[in-house]
């Protein structure tokens, strides 16, 4: 079962252990709720940033604010990674960060 279905389910349990004035009528609610509350910390997902190329032509500039906006959430667009393709399909296998002195492009190799 996904994370989202089962927080809808304990949410679903903990509506039928509300008396009619919405307050609970048995300490599982709060134990439902636990569960909860420890299933969204575990599937909780930190946002990752990138210093941006400027070239996204979609760019709504939400990160950093109008003309000042220097960050990208789209790693195609991130300015120091680089995309590193599989030389048989061109397919994009991963991203690797460049160093600040790294003018090379980085190559897939088969080990």
């Amino acid at each position: 079962m996904k994370p989202e279905e089962s927080i809808r389910h304990l949410k679903a349990a903990q509506l039928m252990l509300l008396g009619k004035d919405n307050q609970p009528i048995s300490d599982l609610y709060y134990a439902l709720q636990d569960g909860v509350d420890a299933i969204e910390e575990k599937t909780r997902t930190v946002k990752v940033v990138y210093l941006c190329d400027k070239n996204k032509p979609d760019c709504e500039k939400t990160m950093c604010g109008e003309e000042f906006c220097c960050h990208t959430k789209d790693v195609n667009h991130a300015i120091n990674f680089e995309k590193v393709t599989d030389e048989d399909t061109g397919e994009i296998v991963a991203y690797v960060e460049k160093k600040p002195d790294q003018e090379e492009e980085v190559h897939h190799e088969d080990s």
